[in-house]
């Protein structure tokens, strides 16, 4: 191996020595986990790590920590760093023995590792901790190990404080529309007035209704035109904006399916897979047959609308009927209850609900972006 391979593309200025080339098991000797019966199970303050994460909580522990814990058996490829004490379960590999490596870094190694190429079976994805011993790994001294480990987990700090911003955002959200859409919070006029009273009528009452269906597809000129197509699954839970668009069909399929134009301005009402998702759209689309959606009349903001249904989600769900597939009858669906305020008001509501949900998007933008950086260091700051 040439002197510039042992070498990682981006590294601290501060280190200049190569790094030194060793088998796995010399940086990090792994070893199967611990068997425990669900007759011996007590539950207690020390988590079980099986291949996919935490399963419970045991009164005994095995190691003492901090360590690293990853899939043997199952699901392979992912690592945990657990601080404290825990236990391994037989399904998982657990490190032990760092060899002096700085434990961190040993994490961030093996991430990096993507050991899920290493899988050794056919059927059930399995990991033999014999044949990844013997992979020749690149490792840097130890102060510089503990520069790279630091440097990496305040990235993952920073990632972790915005998702917990983030979901403490989503639970305000949820709560302030609760208190909204209950009158337990009013707005008032630009003057400091009271807006008038809401009155209460039927989602029949509020537009017009489109169906869906899906074109036929085995006719691929059905499916190669400009009028996106949506599924339940193009919608996001508990966004009204987010709505991935990825098919798109032609004029003919349209005319020889039981699929409609949606109007730019709609709502769309999943009632059947994945019941009570909602959305706004701001261009004409159409929707397959899992959708009933709602173009609304000039006394309704289509915003308001969207959040006012999210937030009647339960409900929706609630007149779901059928065994297999649980589906929501359109003329159920239509007798639904909602809140109705004045126009004005409803503007006032889609404005702070909205300015909400920009704050989220923006949070999930930064979080996303970190990831993309992390996982960009990882593969220049490693060998």
């Amino acid at each position: 191996m040439s002197e510039k391979s042992m070498l990682p593309k981006l590294r601290f200025s501060d280190f200049k020595e190569n790094w030194q080339e060793k088998n796995l098991e010399d940086i990090c000797t792994l070893q199967r986990g611990f068997d425990i019966t669900a007759k011996s199970r007590i539950h207690g303050d020390f988590p079980v790590y099986s291949s996919s994460g935490i399963s419970y909580f045991h009164n005994q522990y095995k190691v003492k920590g901090p360590g690293i814990v990853t899939g043997r058996k199952g699901v392979l490829g992912k690592v945990f760093f657990i601080l404290g004490p825990h236990w391994p379960h037989d399904t998982t590999l657990w490190v032990k023995n760092f060899h002096g490596n700085d434990v961190k870094f040993v994490y961030w190694l093996l991430v990096n590792f993507k050991l899920e190429r290493f899988d050794a079976a056919s059927s059930i994805p399995t990991l033999n901790r014999n044949n990844v011993h013997r992979i020749k790994v690149l490792v840097p001294s130890l102060p510089e190990q503990q520069k790279i480990a630091s440097f990496l987990s305040s990235v993952d700090e920073r990632i972790d404080l915005l998702e917990r911003k983030k979901e403490k955002l989503e639970v305000y959200k949820k709560g302030v529309m609760q208190q909204i859409f209950s009158q337990k919070i009013r707005f008032k006029q630009d003057d400091g007035s009271e807006f008038p009273d809401w009155e209460e009528r039927k989602l029949g009452e509020v537009g017009d209704f489109y169906g869906g269906g899906t074109p036929e597809s085995t006719k691929e000129h059905f499916w190669k035109g400009k009028v996106p197509w949506i599924s339940s699954s193009n919608l996001t839970d508990n966004s009204i904006f987010k709505v991935s668009k990825t098919r798109f069909i032609s004029e003919e399929a349209i005319v020889q399916s039981a699929t409609k134009k949606v109007p730019p301005g709609s709502v769309l009402i999943v009632t059947r897979v994945g019941v009570g998702k909602v959305a706004f759209s701001d261009e004409s689309l159409c929707t397959s047959q899992d959708f009933a959606s709602i173009a609304p009349n000039n006394q309704y903001n289509p915003i308001y609308l969207a959040y006012c249904l999210l937030c009647l989600r339960s409900k929706i769900i609630n007149l779901s009927q059928g065994t297999s597939i649980k589906g929501v009858i359109l003329e159920d669906l239509k007798s639904l209850k909602i809140p109705s305020p004045s126009k004005e008001e409803q503007k006032k509501i889609a404005a702070f609900l909205n300015s909400i949900d920009e704050n989220l998007e923006t949070l999930d933008r930064q979080i996303q972006g970190l990831r993309t950086w992390k996982k960009g260091l990882l593969q220049q700051m490693f060998v």
